[in-house]
């Protein structure tokens, strides 16, 4: 009787085990289970960094139509698309040569399915022109707020093709991913091949204040697009200092005036201190981003015969015959133009021009740069935010060379 009832209990316990294997969830017990995650396709392979790239993102047959699709490319913030249908197309610009792209969907009540992450690599471009932040082969006006009339932040204007021309407004470049805008405050900002890519790079450097000595590399696509310092470098104050502690107090782009055929290019500093003296140096680029470890002086006299390099300002400029240097003395107004400029590793070998003896504009930033045919320019930007072309004309070594100004241009409208 026992052996009985017990296997009447067995049983009856079986049955509503299988009876609960059979019963059919609630409605919202099934919205619990997340639908199948997106599948992603590459539609315009092969890429390119820098270049809009197509996707598609779709939903399988049996799951919710989606409200959205979200992506993150890289370490950007997420981007929303629109969907209301099980597959869309999406446009994205891809920024490294391997590239992290991870997509899920929103579904109609607002949750997310399981996200499908893909890795799709892209190549480089050809090389840019240099000075050319914009992507359209011609060189940029790049300088840093408030000392130049405009508000503080790091702002681009776009070149024209002839005569200094300029394409205004400036627009701030700036990215608020890591930047804030009084990061820019005092600075002096350079582009170039600083990573070592097909892409013009911002250097920002920071020759006084409580960051002197400091310098960003922030990583530009070209497009003039925002950029921040993510995929770049920070080098901290003391990296860039001479056998005397002392930081740079001016910097320009040296390009590749050593020969070495370096993808990274070097530069030129003025380094110094009021005791000691001021040097103008030459930093070797050490193959990486931001590897400039030593400080070279060379025994260059300023372009006047003295050793007050403090007092003379610089800016570069990769021009046809090669790297072009501007000197600036604005105490006195002396302005000097040194052409196909070679470092041997002791000094500097360069083509000497003057171009004036009492050059005195109210100039908050000097950038030199070149018209269409290659020629040089002179760009100024007042405290006032007004921009002025000087062309530059007559180039000779034994007498002094013709400025011809242009209609000033307001970087505010």
């Amino acid at each position: 009787m026992r052996r009985a009832r017990l296997l009447r209990t067995v049983a009856v316990a079986t049955a509503l085990l299988l009876g609960q294997a059979l019963i059919t969830p609630t409605a919202a017990e099934a919205t619990t289970v997340p639908p199948a995650a997106p599948t992603v396709t590459a539609i315009s392979a092969p890429y390119t960094i820098g270049v809009a790239g197509k996707f598609t993102f779709a939903e399988p047959a049996g799951s919710p139509v989606p409200a959205a699709f979200v992506y993150q490319l890289n370490s950007g913030a997420p981007t929303q698309v629109t969907a209301g249908k099980r597959q869309v197309t999406a446009s994205i610009v891809l920024t490294r040569f391997t590239n992290t792209l991870a997509v899920w969907a929103v579904e109609p009540d607002g949750t997310f399915t399981d996200t499908t992450t893909m890795f799709v690599n892209a190549a480089y471009p050809p090389p840019f022109a240099d000075q050319d932040l914009t992507g359209d082969g011609k060189p940029d006006l790049l300088i840093s707020g408030p000392a130049t009339g405009l508000a503080q932040g790091l702002w681009l204007t776009a070149g024209k093709a002839l005569r200094g021309g300029l394409h205004t407004p400036a627009t701030n470049i700036a990215s608020l991913t890591n930047w804030t805008a009084p990061d820019f405050d005092g600075t002096q900002v350079i582009s170039g091949h600083f990573t070592g890519t097909s892409f013009n790079d911002v250097l920002v450097y920071y020759p006084t204040g409580n960051n002197a000595g400091m310098a960003v590399i922030a990583p530009s696509l070209d497009n003039g697009g925002p950029v921040d310092s993510i995929g770049g470098a920070v080098l901290p104050s003391g990296t860039m200092t001479d056998m005397n502690g002392d930081n740079p107090i001016a910097v320009a782009n040296a390009y590749d005036s050593a020969g070495t055929g370096n993808a990274y290019p070097d530069l030129f500093a003025i380094v110094g201190n009021p005791s000691l003296g001021y040097t103008f140096d030459y930093y070797p680029n050490y193959n990486g981003t931001g590897a400039y470890y030593m400080a070279n002086p060379t025994p260059l006299a300023t372009p006047a015969g003295g050793a007050d390099w403090d007092s003379w300002r610089i800016a570069s400029k990769l021009l046809p015959n090669g790297t072009a240097l501007l000197l600036w003395n604005p105490t006195t107004g002396a302005l000097h133009l040194w052409e196909s400029v070679t470092y041997d590793g002791t000094t500097l070998h360069y083509t000497a021009y003057q171009l004036a003896t009492n050059w005195q504009p109210a100039a908050a930033s000097v950038q030199l740069t070149q018209d269409a045919t290659g020629n040089p320019i002179i760009w100024t930007v007042s405290s006032t935010g007004d921009a002025t072309a000087y062309l530059v004309k007559n180039l000779s070594p034994t007498g002094v060379a013709t400025l011809k100004a242009q209609p000033a241009q307001s970087l505010l409208s």
